[in-house]
């Protein structure tokens, strides 16, 4: 497949291109069992963590962790791990979080813009995290399990450890981080549970069986605030994501709920057993904008959830029977199917789509790709993407907006499948590409994040580069991870897969000269790829003159060059300093709108 336009959607592929590189995928493990549970990528540097549990030790390329395992309670006992990745696959750091005579689990994981890492899970017992090169730190639980949420520094250091719990078990999932080293932490608890370290505590309590929590938590550790779930039965939350109109300003979180279930003012009643529950809320104070739910007679519940630009939330997770998500009916074909639905930015269900077969079919983890950030003329230039992943067991249809995609796993798989994103009136949400990974074995997908390749992979002829899924999840014996071949070292390993080349999710066209449109708006860029400091030049007719703006590659303005003054003719500006990456210069006159992408490849 090849790119067509400036910018185009191209899809997942299980097969390299004769274009670039070919797929990439990397296994690491030990001996006993291993997981990875999340990933998460920084479009600042490139760099890939994953967060998951394993047993004994467990090796990531030249790094490794290792479990005590003294006393263990259990005929085995597993830790929590974090390792990190350069962007060429290479592993930097790992460590090891836990207790030797408990399990203990790391279920989220987010970097923030300078390279910091956040890790969410629970622990129960006296547990330790690594510090790397300052002291490792040491949390006992209040009784049962605990909620933990740890932030590293990018060179691997443990900056602090704040946790959440008390006499019942309860739990850290899901994690968001902001620009400014917010993180935005989900869970449940039963009972009474405080939150928070030293003078820096919040107590709550549950109203059922269990509520769910999500938390502002600020660089330092500090809590911002809390907002709690409340369920007449069993509620919790599972992931968070952090968007908006214009930077970070509002967040995201998808879970379960059953009976009755309130977030801030709003409340919803179940329609069966559990039904899914997603919200939005304000960034800064916490305030719920809307809270909706999907469901039927069955189970119905929440794992992941994505946000766009312009506000619009993505969920996945799996549903039991039928449901309505706005005017799509989806009806499952077995126990569960995998579900991804898309909400508007004031909360309407606009389409749904189902993955699944006569068994177990799940949808664990879903990023949104690329964000719409490129408009020509008032129309966008490319169509934004989503991608999800999860498993599925056996036989297989996917949905699609002209019929059903049919798909056979090799017992259980992982997938990764990625759709056209636009949430609008009208418009589908069209199934570019649905790749299963795995072998013969019980295989799984868990996470996915959407990363780049600049600064480490030369790329495909004419394109520029390319944006791209990156997922893991775990797998036993030998699998296929986009067509790349892994094997197990034990009896289940983590396995880190991606595609390095266009066809990915995103891939641009070097070319960035363009001669002025009919009305006189045009940018130029002096070279490409481009190697900060490099000139900018605009032309335009308005004597209003335009504003052009820098953005990155999430669609964030970190540098605006002309705010409208200068009039008409012909200006050169100076491109600031900028970190390897992706990067748009974007002008706008009022009327007309125009953009040039550009790499900074050093």
């Amino acid at each position: 497949m090849r790119c067509l336009s400036l910018f185009v959607l191209c899809a997942l592929t299980a097969s390299a291109s004769a274009q670039g590189l070919p797929a990439e995928a990397w296994s690491g493990g030990g001996p006993a069992g291993d997981t990875g549970a999340d990933v998460a990528t920084n479009f600042n540097s490139g760099t890939i963590a994953v967060v998951g549990t394993f047993k004994e030790t467990a090796t990531f390329g030249s790094v490794s962790v290792t479990d005590p395992a003294t006393g263990c309670v259990f005929s085995s006992c597993h830790d929590a791990y974090l390792v990190v990745y350069a962007p060429d696959g290479t592993a930097q750091w790992a460590r090891r979080m836990g207790t030797p005579i408990h399990n203990d689990f790391a279920e989220g994981v987010a970097i923030a813009g300078d390279g910091t890492v956040y890790v969410s899970g629970y622990f129960t017992g006296e547990a330790t995290w690594e510090g790397g090169d300052l002291p490792d730190a040491t949390l006992t639980t209040r009784n049962d399990f605990d909620a933990f949420l740890a932030r590293y520094s990018a060179d691997g250091d443990l900056l602090w450890v704040i946790q959440g719990g008390g006499a019942d078990q309860d739990t850290g999932r899901g994690i968001a981080v902001d620009d400014d080293g917010n993180a935005y932490w989900t869970g449940s608890f039963y009972g009474t549970a405080t939150f928070g370290e030293g003078e820096d505590t919040v107590t709550i309590s549950s109203q059922g069986s269990s509520d769910g929590f999500v938390a502002k938590v600020g660089p330092d550790g500090s809590l911002a605030w809390l907002v709690q779930v409340e369920g007449a039965g069993s509620a919790g939350l599972y992931d968070a994501a952090a968007g908006g109109s214009s930077g970070y300003e509002a967040i995201a979180v998808v879970g379960s709920f059953t009976d009755v279930a309130t977030i801030g003012t709003q409340s919803l009643q179940s329609r069966g057993d559990d039904d899914l529950i997603v919200a939005q809320l304000d960034a800064e104070t916490g305030e719920v904008f809307w809270a909706e739910q999907l469901g039927g007679s069955g189970d119905d519940h929440g794992r992941g959830v994505a946000m766009g630009r312009q506000g619009e939330v993505f969920v996945t997770g799996w549903f039991n029977g039928q449901i309505l998500v706005g005017s799509d009916v989806l009806t499952s074909a077995g126990f569960s199917d995998a579900l991804l639905a898309a909400f508007d930015a004031n909360g309407t269900p606009t389409w749904g789509h189902r993955a699944g077969g006569s068994t177990f079919d799940i949808g664990e983890d879903v990023v949104f790709v690329y964000p719409q950030i490129f408009p020509t003329l008032g129309e966008p230039a490319f169509s934004p993407a989503v991608a999800l992943a999860g498993y599925v067991d056996g036989e297989i249809t996917v949905s699609t907006p002209d019929g059903n995609l049919a798909q056979s796993a090799q017992g259980r798989d992982g997938f990764v499948a990625a759709y056209r994103a636009e949430v609008y009136e009208g418009v589908e949400a069209e199934l570019r590409e649905f790749s299963l990974i795995g072998g013969a074995s019980q295989d799984a997908a868990y996470g996915v994040a959407a990363t780049h390749s600049f600064g480490y992979a030369p790329p495909p002829d004419g394109l520029a580069g390319s944006l791209y899924a990156v997922t893991t999840g775990t797998f036993n014996s030998t699998a296929s991870v986009f067509g790349a071949e892994v094997t197990s070292a034990g009896s289940s390993d983590v396995f880190v897969g991606r595609l390095a080349t266009c066809p990915a999710i995103v891939c641009m066209a070097t070319d960035t000269e363009a001669a002025p449109d009919p009305d006189g708006l045009a940018l130029t860029l002096s070279s490409h790829p481009v190697t900060a400091p490099a000139t900018l030049t605009l032309t335009t007719t308005t004597a209003s003159g335009a504003t052009v703006d820098i953005l990155d590659a999430t669609g964030r303005r970190i540098a605006r060059l002309a705010d409208g003054v200068g009039g008409a003719g012909e200006r050169i500006f100076s491109l600031p300093p900028l970190s390897p990456g992706f990067y748009v210069a974007w002008a706008s006159d009022g009327e007309r709108r125009v953009s040039r992408p550009f790499v900074v490849a050093r």
